[in-house]
């Protein structure tokens, strides 16, 4: 399941606190704010034909938090990786890029970037 207990978490995280600086630790509760709210937002940018500059598609890009140190993907990404939570926040930016389309020309494809190495986790058989 997407969402958990916070306050295990918090116990799992700073019961080793040899282990995380006080900027990592602000950095896990921010990440994990993000996944427990939902709170990704979902960005379309069009896919242009080199062939005639028609848009062929659009691809599905993800945002944090306005104004949080999470906001830019690279961030929230590497924040993912660092406290293991990469497949939550995968899974996370593929409903949110989902519900969101249905905006989108029907025509039209949507790509969606997906971590090579979460091809492999067999959550992702399921989405």
């Amino acid at each position: 399941m997407l969402f958990w207990n916070m306050l295990d978490m918090n116990k799992e995280l700073t019961s080793d606190n040899n282990n995380y600086t006080q900027d990592e630790l602000e950095t896990y509760k921010e990440l994990d704010q993000v996944l427990v709210n939902r709170d990704i937002k979902s960005v379309f940018q069009p896919i242009v034909s080199l062939f005639d500059g028609e848009i062929f598609g659009y691809e599905a890009l993800s945002r944090g938090i306005p104004g949080s140190q999470l906001e830019r993907p690279d961030a929230l990404f590497a924040a993912a990786e660092r406290f293991d939570k990469v497949w939550e926040l995968e899974f996370l930016c593929r409903s949110k890029a989902f519900e969101k389309a249905y905006k989108l020309p029907k025509e039209k494809m949507l790509f969606i970037n997906v971590a090579p190495n979460i091809i492999n986790d067999a959550r992702f058989q399921k989405g």
